[in-house]
């Protein structure tokens, strides 16, 4: 069926781990071969990986889908672009809206944050990239124009 797990199991004889041969460990213990072994086991313990097929929190607030998001270098904000033109900045730990930034007229494609988290800049099919102030969500200067072709 193709669902079966292999789980690893660790053996004993007398109490003592099975890490090699089960011929070393009988002539480790001198074990005569006439004899029944009595051999125990217990699976070993494990972590499994397994692709999330959930999602554990939503971010409501978007009119359109999330097309990207950047966590600032502290990792205590979030910042997400939509297909609604708006960048959205959120408090991670409470998962709530700080600020919204308005100024692109078309999908916003990219966003990012400066190294030292107090500016925010963003990239959008308006040809324009802006710069933002993460605290106030408000644009800093003007937009950045010149590209030809989508950011």
């Amino acid at each position: 069926l193709g669902n079966e797990r292999a789980d690893p199991y660790s053996f004993y004889i007398n109490d003592q781990e099975v890490a090699g041969t089960l011929q070393q460990v009988v002539d480790e213990l001198k074990l005569s071969t006439e004899v029944v072994v009595s051999i125990t086991y217990q699976p070993q313990a494990t972590f499994r990986v397994s692709e999330v097929t959930r999602c554990s929190g939503t971010l409501p607030g978007h009119t359109e889908a999330i097309l990207c998001v950047a966590f600032s270098p502290d990792c205590k904000q979030l910042l997400t672009g939509s297909g609604d033109a708006t960048l959205r900045f959120w408090e991670v730990f409470t998962e709530g809206p700080t600020g919204t930034c308005r100024g692109h007229t078309n999908w916003v494609l990219c966003c990012a944050f400066s190294p030292d988290g107090l500016l925010a800049a963003s990239g959008s099919m308006d040809k324009d990239a802006r710069v933002w102030d993460p605290k106030t969500a408000q644009g800093v200067g003007k937009p950045l124009k010149g590209h030809t072709k989508w950011i």
